[in-house]
């Protein structure tokens, strides 16, 4: 995908700040027995999928802290083993701390936009599987984990309520990921007749796993 210039990066921060407010809100009455509960995402919780959320922005902010003292940083410094850690170790805490956890980490990453320079935004940082990872691209990055994961807590949050401004950026970049998607020459001779308007919409394609190919999904 290209990167977006600066009337994008705009408004994917101002997405980003929205879906911020819109998270904290909904979890601002999380009891612990809700915390327990088993989100949307297999074998982690509620309080799971909080933690990776605020660990996530940590490690946007880690990245962007780095492009501005002009080094090149990982996103997570321990790698997967340390994304893994840090979620599993946050799980465990009180539905108090894991949401005041989470407000402090948004609030250091938005915190750290306000301190990006046009230099700074043009610099890159690293995945944790070691792919590069333009600063333009981390907002985007960020907005879609805070939608994405939102929805994906099962408190009521659903893509239905995403925002149209979200969508109208996420769409065409999740379409252009269906050439590498299906990978049989059937399956893409079947696609491109639909696409073109000469069959019926085909329902039993074959995928390959969503974001697979794409370096600039966040994690």
């Amino acid at each position: 995908m290209a990167l977006p210039d600066d009337t994008q990066l705009t408004a994917h921060l101002d997405g980003v700040r929205a879906a911020h407010r819109t998270l904290l809100a909904a979890l601002a009455g999380l009891d612990d027995a809700t915390a327990r509960r088993p989100s949307l995402l297999p074998g982690w919780t509620v309080a799971h999928a909080v933690t990776h959320i605020a660990r996530n922005a940590d490690s946007n902010t880690w990245v962007l802290e780095g492009a501005l003292d002009g080094e090149e940083r990982v996103q997570y410094p321990g790698g997967q083993a340390m994304r893994e850690g840090d979620i599993a170790a946050g799980a465990g805490r009180s539905a108090t701390d894991l949401v005041a956890d989470l407000r402090a980490a948004c609030e250091r990453l938005e915190a750290t936009y306000g301190e990006m320079t046009p230099d700074a935004w043009d610099r890159q940082g690293r995945k944790v599987g070691g792919d590069p990872w333009p600063c333009r691209i981390l907002p985007l990055s960020r907005w879609r984990e805070v939608e994405v994961h939102h929805a994906d807590l099962g408190l009521g949050y659903t893509p239905a309520a995403w925002p149209d401004a979200y969508v109208a950026v996420e769409l065409p970049l999740a379409l252009s990921t269906l050439d590498d998607r299906v990978a049989d020459p059937a399956d893409r001779r079947r696609l491109l007749t639909w696409l073109i308007g000469r069959s019926e919409q085909p329902t039993d394609l074959a995928l390959a796993p969503w974001g697979s190919k794409n370096t600039h999904y966040g994690t």
